[in-house]
Order: C-alpha cells, then structure tokens, then sequence
C-alpha cells in the first residue's frame, strides 16, 4: 500500500486538513486518503491517493490540490499549574485558524446564525509605478456588521483625499451587503478627527494604552 505523510495541508481553496493515515478500497483495492477537516464541523474525509497528490490547473496556474503545510512546531512553556494530562504551547499560525474556526463554531451554533461567518474585503491605492501608498481591511461578520482592522495612507500622501475615497468605497461596500454596523478603534495619535468628520462617533475609551495615550472605540450606523 502506497503512504502519505501524515500532518497538516492546505486545500487549493485555502481551508486546512490533516491527514490521519490511508486505507485500501475494499473493492477496487484502490488507496485512499483518510483526513480530517480542521475547521467548521471538523469532518472526516476520504479520497483516492492519486487524486489528492495531483497537480490541478487554477486560472491557468499549476498548483498542488493538496500542499503539505511545513511542519512548524509549537513551542512548549513549562508550567506547574497544568495536571499531567495537558501541555502549554505557543501557538503556530496554523493552530491559531483552527481556534479561530472552533470559535466562528461556536459563535454560529449560539446566534443560530447561517451563512458566511466572516468576509474579509480590502482595498490598496497604488501610484503610477505600482507602489502601494494606502490601504484598508474590512471584516464583515454575521452579515450585520462591519470591523475595519487596519488603515493607513502615506505620510507623504495624506489630505489628498485618498483616505475618504477608501473609506467610502467599503462603506459602499457595507450597504450592498445590507450591513448596518461599522465599527474600528484607533489611538490619539491617528485619526479619531478624520472617523468624526465621516460621521463615526466614539462609544469607549481606553486611557494610558499605551501609556499616556488614549485608544477610542467608534461606530456608525448606517
């Protein structure tokens, strides 16, 4: 029987997966893939072996179907306050998606909600040789609302309107997804007076964060 190493992949579509092992086809003696989804409902698969290493064409780029995610070792902390039936680790970027699935899980499964738990959309403004001078993500979630995560322009590039510009364009892009929520924070020393003149207003402060600064908390209803 043909093997596989076992571990974490990657679909071409981007979800994770980790293969448990393989199995021969009780008829066609065919060897399969056993392996489980490490997000949503953390189902287990099975697939012919040949079809799962194959190289598949995706808008004319030759890519693995499946790709063999490095093997990145989480690090170990040695603590007392565990029992000996558990560990502590840093987490690896590929542990932190499948917390971060568990949780979108858990958070489906409370609100009853169906359908896309998160739609990350970002925009960039690039000059004429292709560099790019600002820039804004967007998480929409729950179909309701909308967190913008990061903006930033160029210092050299700022009061050219190029912010209003990408901050309009998500926002559009919040009203055709029916979202009715925006919200963001961002600290003194940013642009609390630029969300105000777009009409968010401030619903928190964090003082000293860090020290002898403030982080405010805005929204707007749209």
């Amino acid at each position: 029987m043909s093997t596989i190493q076992k571990g974490t992949y990657r679909h071409y579509k981007g979800h994770l997966y980790e293969v448990t092992g393989t199995a021969r086809h009780s008829e066609t003696l065919e060897d399969m893939v056993i392996y489980k989804a490490l997000y949503g409902d953390f189902g287990i698969w099975m697939r012919p072996l040949k079809m799962f290493l194959e190289d598949i064409d995706v808008n004319g780029k030759n890519q693995k179907r499946f790709e063999f995610v490095e093997n990145e070792s989480s690090k170990e902390i040695h603590t007392d306050a565990l029992q000996s039936d558990y560990k502590l680790f840093e987490t690896t970027s590929d542990e932190v998606e499948i917390l971060e699935d568990k949780l979108d899980k858990f958070n489906i499964e409370q609100l009853s909600f169906v359908g896309d738990m998160k739609i990350k959309k970002n925009y960039i403004i690039k000059n004429k040789t292709g560099d790019i001078i600002a820039g804004i993500r967007g998480c929409f979630y729950l179909e309701e609302c909308l967190f913008i995560s990061m903006f930033f322009i160029d210092e050299d590039k700022r009061k050219q309107g190029l912010g209003s510009i990408l901050l309009q364009t998500i926002e559009e892009q919040a009203k055709s997804m029916n979202i009715r929520l925006i919200h963001l924070d961002t600290f003194d020393f940013q642009a609390k007076g630029f969300y105000i003149k777009h009409g968010y207003e401030v619903f928190g402060v964090l003082d000293d964060c860090p020290k002898g600064h403030k982080r405010y908390y805005m929204k707007k209803v749209l």
